[in-house]
């Protein structure tokens, strides 16, 4: 009988300051990584709706202008690196960055989208010893929420 492969626990946090305009936003992992669960805040400065939908394939975010940003998704992979795309519609007036963690609050890598772009692609390695525990992945959530 074949041993199940070992799945790993990392946070994707997203982070944007002062945005004078709504922005739809989506956090798209490659295929064979699954999102879990997630948490974001905003401080919004303009009375807008605001959503934020996860599924286990895309984050989307509808997000009101706002002087902060922040939050995470759980991801759950066995594979040795986190890649996929983080989308902003329209084109970002301030930075929009991902952060991937991984066990301990350990930074494994960063990518933004820059003013004026509207996505970049992330891919950052990772090794079985950066995952985190699921218990430790649902209570990071939390710290990323501003």
């Amino acid at each position: 009988m074949a041993t199940p492969p070992k799945e790993f626990y990392y946070q994707l946090s997203l982070n944007a300051q002062d945005t004078s305009q709504g922005h739809y936003v989506s956090i798209q992992p490659d295929p064979n990584i699954s999102l879990m669960q997630g948490g974001f805040s905003f401080a919004v400065t303009v009375a807008q709706a605001a959503s934020v939908t996860i599924y286990p394939q895309v984050a989307q975010l509808q997000i009101p202008p706002s002087s902060a940003i922040g939050g995470s998704v759980t991801i759950v992979t066995e594979l040795t690196n986190i890649a996929g795309g983080l989308n902003v519609s329209p084109a970002a007036e301030t930075p929009f960055t991902i952060t991937c963690w991984g066990a301990g609050g350990k930074e494994l890598g960063s990518k933004t989208v820059e003013v004026g772009q509207t996505s970049v692609y992330f891919d950052f390695a990772v090794q079985p010893g950066d995952g985190m525990t699921k218990a430790e992945a649902s209570a990071a959530i939390k710290q990323h929420c501003m």
